[in-house]
């Protein structure tokens, strides 16, 4: 029997979905320009960047997109590397696989999503196959999200409830060699009966939104949890 915390998904940095597309309409008009500045991808090249153009379906991600976070801190016997990539894009339908590695263990899964503002925000997956060592592939039920929640288990804190939020900041961050304006958001979280400070930051420039966290004692400042962003970038 899965247990699943209601809160985990606050947690799940690496997103289950990409960051949705928003709507033209949502996006503003266009503006008139005849010489526009180079993007960030052009100044950064293979970094990806998030209003890069439209592409068929209306979605912003297509083959080849890919980024790696780097789990840290003393929630684990190991840091963890996990890398997710973008390998099949039809419409705004996309398959997105993911590998994470612990030490010597690894694990990989596909999750097929639908980019919609609506699916991201509550982490909707289509459809969730888990790869095996053999090459075997398993689809698993994924019952409110619990087998996703689990294959996501090694970047999770073992924290007992869902964080009291603080206070936002605007703070400018260096993401795989490339700098964006990002919000950052402090709160409060119990983990495993003791107190923390926790913030996380999301860069809606970055293709992929999530950016640094941490999770420190209020105690001694020690890491409990840390995620960074190691690697970015798109397909030629």
């Amino acid at each position: 029997m899965h247990r699943v915390p209601p809160w985990a998904s606050l947690l799940l940095i690496a997103a289950c979905s990409p960051r949705a597309t928003p709507p033209r309409e949502a996006r503003g008009p266009e503006p008139d320009v005849t010489a526009p500045a180079p993007t960030k991808s052009e100044e950064h090249p293979g970094v990806p960047e998030a209003d890069g153009g439209d592409v068929p379906g209306g979605t912003r991600y297509r083959v080849g997109d890919f980024v790696e976070y780097r789990y840290s801190g003393s929630f684990s016997p190991d840091p963890v590397v996990l890398r997710e990539k973008i390998t099949e894009q039809n419409d705004n339908h996309l398959a997105i696989e993911v590998h994470a590695t612990r030490g010597a263990d690894e694990r990989g899964w596909i999750q097929w999503v639908t980019d919609t503002p609506e699916n991201q925000k509550n982490n909707v997956v289509d459809k969730l196959v888990e790869l095996g060592a053999d090459g075997a592939r398993t689809e698993l039920a994924n019952k409110s999200n619990a087998d996703l929640i689990d294959l996501y288990s090694w970047t999770l804190p073992p924290c007992d409830g869902p964080p009291k939020i603080g206070d936002k900041s605007s703070r400018s961050l260096e993401i795989a060699s490339a700098r964006y304006e990002c919000t950052c958001e402090a709160a409060t979280i119990v983990c495993s009966g003791h107190d923390y400070r926790m913030e996380t930051c999301e860069c809606p420039e970055f293709l992929w939104t999530h950016a640094t966290g941490v999770i420190q004692s209020t105690e001694d400042d020690s890491v409990l949890w840390r995620v960074d962003v190691t690697d970015a970038g798109r397909a030629p």
